[in-house]
């Protein structure tokens, strides 16, 4: 297998995203690069010997970064504890264990990293990992999409799943398709990345054990009335219908469509409105580059008080509008 070609792509002679960034016996460099650029607050520990050829490539699409990373010589890696960020990996040649007790061989997957998860992955001299990284903000998003409604507790992934596995092919076929979807320069690659990035991670939610697999299939379970009343704020969220009119809409009384939704959905049909009109106003954010873009999104969607609407965002996604806006447009 190439340096180049991880998981078999050049075989199969499909354009890749996938270049590598260093080649290099100096372990230090190569610790540096890791930790400031490709999987940000992971830290590494590398054994220094003359043996070592540091082999580091990859690349990102949206905010996730796919990283390839093998050593040559033994090494530790390990998040910070105030990390926001869940990393999932793929060993792909030699041994490695997760925390103290926990080896795993080629073919097997594991969430090595995240939130509540910080265990010590051991590699040795032979050992190739395919590293996956996600800011916890954006997977929580997506998680909040596949719900329709906030999280009523944190998202957790088991630290290891075994192969091979459904959770496997479903990691690899997230990272090949990725890789080979090109890069175009076009004001609409902005939106590509961005559709890239969401169906990426919802397969990873739908294939993977995690805390929320139980609740995503709640949807069909739902009473007509209350999908229909969830169908209609998403459609008319920015008109503000109130919840007579939703309840109007759903065919129930208002009293009996906010009982259905604090039962089913664990929230009252105004809050979920609230949460349609922040998703709406995100994807506005995440789309457009205009000045005065955050008033204009903030009036679009009725929040006419610009702080109640900066602090209801943050509260959602973990960061203010502008910051939002300022990210997409660097």
């Amino acid at each position: 297998m190439r340096l180049d070609d991880p998981l078999g792509w050049q075989a199969d002679r499909l354009p890749s995203r996938y270049q590598t960034f260093l080649d290099t016996p100096h372990v230090h460099q190569a610790t540096g690069f890791l930790e400031s650029s490709l999987l940000r607050r992971q830290t590494m520990e590398i054994q220094e010997a003359a043996a070592a050829r540091v082999l580091l490539g990859g690349f990102t699409v949206g905010r996730l970064t796919i990283c390839s990373v093998q050593f040559g010589v033994p090494a530790i890696a390990w998040m910070e504890s105030s990390s926001p960020s869940w990393i999932f990996s793929s060993l792909l040649q030699g041994h490695a264990a997760l925390g103290a007790d926990a080896p795993y061989e080629p073919g097997r997957v594991a969430v090595a990293y995240g939130p509540g998860n910080m265990q010590e992955v051991r590699m040795d001299a032979d050992a190739r990992v395919l590293n996956f990284g996600v800011d916890e903000t954006d997977l929580n998003n997506s998680c909040r999409s596949l719900l329709g409604s906030d999280l009523l507790h944190p998202l957790h992934f088991p630290a290891v799943s075994t192969g091979p596995s459904p959770q496997l092919a479903a990691f690899e076929r997230v990272v090949s398709r990725l890789a080979t979807t090109p890069r175009y320069e076009h004001p609409a690659n902005q939106r590509l990345e961005a559709a890239l990035q969401e169906a990426a991670l919802f397969e990873l939610l739908l294939a993977w054990p995690n805390s929320y697999r139980s609740y995503f299939d709640c949807g069909a379970a739902l009473p007509r009335s209350t999908l229909r009343a969830r169908d209609y704020i998403r459609a008319h969220a920015a008109e503000l219908p109130t919840l007579g009119q939703i309840a109007n809409a759903a065919g129930v009384g208002a009293r009996a469509l906010t009982m259905s939704f604090n039962k089913h959905l664990k929230v009252s049909p105004m809050r979920y409105l609230l949460q349609c009109r922040l998703d709406g106003a995100r994807a506005d954010l995440l789309l457009h580059r205009e000045q005065g873009m955050v008033g204009n999104t903030a009036c679009k969607w009725g929040f006419f008080n610009l702080g109640h609407f900066a602090g209801r965002y943050r509260e959602r996604f973990g960061e203010l509008p502008h910051q939002t806006l300022r990210r997409v447009t660097r």
